[in-house]
């Protein structure tokens, strides 16, 4: 039975990475008052791309701590402040959650550079049990050097 519920939970976060896009309006207001948006180069996409790739694949390998250990978590609260490691409790949580749905293989799909605390890379993931999905990871700049948080669109991403 926990399993079953254990199963729905990440269904229903990963159903919530994939369907949260922010709201768009063409409204010329809203224009002056958004964030501007970042400049990124051949350089940037490197850095991430690396990023991505140090997660992932030490998720397919099983190194859940190594994987956890590459994120920070981003107060939404105060984007300008400086991004934290991830809480012991949010890695035990999230550690159970990859052990029970462990990675088997996963591609890079794109990247949707944005503010530099509002970036998007998407990842298609196989699960071992054969179920295909999406993961998205939240690439931060903060400084000029790049980070990776993980999307939580429950904390307000």
């Amino acid at each position: 039975m926990k399993a079953f519920k254990f199963l729905c939970c990440f269904a229903l976060s990963v159903a919530a990475f994939v369907g949260c896009q922010p709201n768009k309006t063409s409204n010329a207001d809203d224009a002056s008052t958004e964030a501007p948006k970042i400049a990124v180069d051949g350089t940037d996409s490197l850095i991430v791309d690396s990023l991505v790739a140090g997660y992932m694949n030490a998720l397919v390998d099983g190194r859940y701590d190594d994987a956890l250990g590459m994120l920070v978590m981003v107060d939404p609260k105060d984007i300008n402040s400086e991004p934290q490691p991830v809480t012991d409790e949010y890695k035990a949580q999230m550690t159970a959650a990859y052990k029970s749905f462990p990675i088997k293989e996963w591609r890079l799909r794109e990247y949707l550079f944005n503010q530099a605390y509002n970036s998007v890379a998407i990842c298609d993931v196989v699960l071992k049990n054969g179920i295909k999905s999406k993961m998205q990871l939240k690439p931060v700049n903060y400084i000029g050097e790049w980070r990776l948080s993980i999307m939580e669109s429950m904390n307000g991403d």
